[in-house]
């Protein structure tokens, strides 16, 4: 039995809205795809279920917001103090105290491509 190295986690925000609620890639394998391969599967399940968005929420600082623009999500909204109200304790990237959330979404119709070739 081999080792998890990718995990995501969906929450059905209603019949239009699929939200990712976590994503994450073991720090081993980071920087080969694995990322954009799993955004192209959360891609694949909206699709074949019918949602019209995906929407994802991050810290504002950090390399996780680079790759969901990269990966096609553009900027919708924020939350303020987000991390610093809902956890018990401080967050960081490196040395930066992470506090707000932006929230990102892309439309499923558009989403043709999601970081490899859909065949």
């Amino acid at each position: 039995m081999g080792r998890q190295i990718g995990v995501f986690v969906l929450h059905r925000n209603g019949p239009e809205e699929l939200e990712i609620k976590n994503m994450a890639v073991d720090e081993q394998v980071q920087g080969r795809g694995l990322g954009s391969y799993m955004l192209a599967e959360v891609h694949r399940i909206a699709e074949a279920v019918g949602y019209q968005r995906i929407v994802v929420g991050t810290a504002t600082v950090g390399r996780q917001l680079g790759f969901y623009r990269k990966n096609g999500f553009r900027d919708f909204g924020m939350r303020k103090n987000f991390f610093i109200e809902n956890y018990p304790y401080p967050i960081f990237e490196g040395e930066e105290r992470v506090c707000d959330m932006i929230l990102l979404v892309k439309n499923v119709q558009a989403a043709n491509n999601i970081g490899h070739e859909r065949r």
